[in-house]
């Protein structure tokens, strides 16, 4: 019971848990001990004073370790301290890490993961990058880290279960409230490869506080941060401050200069970020591939393996369109293949990300 009692600490001391968890634990001897302690000895430890206080008191309840217990047992969530081995070692090392997190589904381990973060309001600029690159870097084994949010972090998931690659969507809430609800499906999809996880308690509503706090996570279980849009005032652009701060790698794809939402994107290129305009140049920078001046060839061998049977359908009647080497017009496509505009959209991004068509110039796609 003694991570119940860890987890009860945390959730009573608020923003000062990674502090202030561990000193009351050694304190009393115990969190238990510590937990269960009266206010007034709390307070006269020393440790929690002040407008700390006032907060502790409101939001210690007797009954969470026991109901922590009980949920978790119920819900297939893990509750892992910073202390236990199987803790993130790349979030231990920043400035403070969470006293504990709420895990459900498969932590990934070692230090291939990268963050991709970006604007909720992402243009279909920014929707089709986040998708490529979160597609390729998976498919070399790359975990995508991001927030579930809706637009870029919503796209960088997607991009890497299209390929089944392992992705991590980290909560400002509890680990019960999916947030936002209309992602419920790529939450559901994520725990088939990788893990949601949270500082925070069952119940614990997404308030806008919340979101630095998770966004600290984002970065501190990361190597790197790729940001794919993000406005000059936006959260992607907090959570690039805290990576350079955390000394993290942030990559930047640029983006139009009359959008607003490339305007933090271009500036972080300009103060220094490592400009990427390919998934090569990350993974050269993890030490995946070797560096070269050679376009990446994506394998395809499995694409038809992830898709749905209906998806292969459609793949296979758009490529029956193509010669190779033909560069067709979207409009052609559609035309030859009597399939809707939005289909055949959605089925060339997927030949794309598996090597099998390119897009040039001029809304024209070529078979490879």
């Amino acid at each position: 019971m003694e991570k119940y009692y860890l987890a009860a600490l945390a959730s009573a001391l608020g923003y000062e848990a990674p502090k202030r968890v561990f000193q009351l634990a050694d304190y009393f001897g115990s969190a238990k001990e510590a937990y269960e302690a009266s206010l007034a000895d709390v307070f006269a430890s020393g440790i929690v004073k002040g407008k700390l206080q006032n907060y502790y008191s409101s939001h210690w309840k007797k009954s969470l370790p026991d109901f922590l217990a009980e949920y978790c047992a119920n819900s297939g969530t893990e509750i892992i301290s910073v202390k236990e081995t199987i803790y993130p070692n790349a979030l231990k090392t920043i400035t403070s890490p969470p006293a504990v997190l709420y895990v459900r589904g498969k932590l990934p381990r070692g230090k291939k993961l990268l963050a991709i973060v970006g604007s909720r309001k992402a243009t279909p600029y920014g929707i089709k990058v986040a998708e490529e690159f979160a597609a390729t870097l998976a498919m070399k084994g790359i975990v995508v880290v991001s927030g579930g949010a809706i637009g870029i972090d919503a796209c960088a998931h997607k991009g890497a279960l299209k390929v089944q690659g392992a992705t991590v969507a980290v909560l400002g809430s509890g680990i019960d409230l999916l947030y936002p609800a209309n992602n419920s499906k790529i939450f559901a999809s994520i725990l088939e490869t990788g893990a949601i996880i949270s500082e925070f308690a069952p119940g614990v509503e997404p308030l806008p506080r919340h979101f630095p706090m998770r966004n600290r996570i984002i970065v501190g279980m990361c190597r790197g941060v790729l940001v794919v849009e993000a406005a000059q005032r936006s959260g992607a652009m907090i959570t690039a401050d805290m990576a350079l701060e955390e000394n993290r790698e942030v990559y930047c794809v640029p983006g139009n200069i009359y959008s607003s939402t490339s305007k933090g994107t271009n500036n972080l290129i300009k103060e220094g970020a490592m400009l990427v305009d390919s998934p090569t140049e990350i993974l050269e920078d993890y030490g995946l591939v070797r560096k070269t001046n050679k376009p990446l060839k994506i394998e395809n061998a499995n694409l038809f393996n992830v898709l749905t049977t209906q998806d292969a359908e459609e793949a296979n009647a758009v490529l029956s369109t193509m010669a190779p080497g033909e560069s067709l017009t979207l409009e052609e496509i559609v035309i030859n293949s009597e399939m809707t505009l939005a289909n055949v959209s959605n089925v060339l991004l997927n030949l794309q990300i598996g090597g099998l068509v390119q897009q040039q110039p001029g809304q024209r796609y070529m078979r490879i």
